[in-house]
């Protein structure tokens, strides 16, 4: 019997069939339009998401994982382990976590871990996977979550939005809500900090975004006095802006993973088209 198994919210961009090779179990969310509520999975087809999602004249909604979803996923893994590490999105965010306890209860003869580091996309990601390389190592379940918050320390995200009014819409803008009514054209940069939304810049262009992030992965790598990353980058349907992105870190820093994903439907019902950013992890 394995020992320590990885589960992970979907909102964390690893691809499906990726976490398929990988062994890592993703829990899925749903978005919601009127005529159609679609649970996220392998088959989903995120570029005929977005092209709906620019054209459509009700905005989805999404909601989080249903009791059965994770029910599901624990009773499976229970047949090759009594060890699991769930990285969920904070509850500050969405009930999954508190489901999860509740699923929790019935598998009182394993040992079932919920870590919330109070973040999502890349960065929950980007750990995700480090955990699942320490679990194959052997590592003990303790040793891995030991780690998990450490490299939480180490990694950071950045999104940077068109537009404020989808969060303002989906009511998850979180302290970002403080940029609203800003009567300058102003691109939003975007990060998380225990479990919400919180800005973290304010550029007036795309471009002036991407080198302020440049710059602040820069800052970091001083901070931890390293030269290498490891990162995702991703996007809602802005494939020019993850192109530029690309260039600028290859061109900057020693990049032992690159990543280029498209952000999850449900962070994209959110954040709108156009969204595009960074989740990276310092080495």
């Amino acid at each position: 019997m394995n020992k320590v198994k990885i589960v992970v919210d979907s909102v964390s961009t690893i691809p499906w069939k990726k976490a398929e090779e990988l062994g890592i179990e993703l829990v899925p969310y749903y978005v919601n339009f009127e005529d159609e509520s679609i649970r996220e999975g392998p088959e989903f087809d995120l570029k005929v998401f977005y092209q709906k999602l620019r054209t459509t004249k009700t905005w989805p909604t999404t909601s989080h994982p249903t009791y059965r979803d994770i029910e599901e996923i624990f009773s499976r893994l229970s047949k090759i382990t009594r060890e699991i590490i769930y990285l969920v999105v904070s509850p500050k965010w969405t009930e999954t976590y508190n489901i999860a306890c509740q699923v929790r209860e019935k598998f009182k003869n394993m040992r079932i871990e919920l870590c919330d580091i109070g973040s999502a996309l890349g960065k929950l990601g980007l750990i995700a996977l480090e955990a699942n390389k320490m679990a194959k190592e052997g590592r003990t379940i303790d040793e891995i979550i030991e780690q998990i918050f450490y490299l939480e320390k180490r990694s950071e995200l950045f999104l940077v939005v068109d537009t404020l009014k989808y969060l303002a819409k989906g009511g998850r803008i979180g302290k970002v809500k403080a940029l609203l009514g800003s009567t300058l054209p102003i691109k939003p940069i975007i990060t998380t900090k225990e479990g919400v939304a919180v800005p973290a810049g304010k550029t007036l262009s795309h471009n002036q975004a991407l080198n302020w992030i440049i710059n602040r992965i820069k800052s970091d790598l001083r901070k931890f006095n390293s030269n290498k990353i490891k990162c995702f980058i991703h996007d809602v349907d802005n494939k020019e802006m993850i192109s530029l992105l690309k260039s600028k870190i290859v061109e900057n820093f020693e990049c032992e993973e690159i990543w280029e994903v498209e952000l999850s439907p449900l962070i994209g019902t959110h954040t709108g088209p156009g969204t595009w950013g960074v989740s990276y992890l310092i080495v």
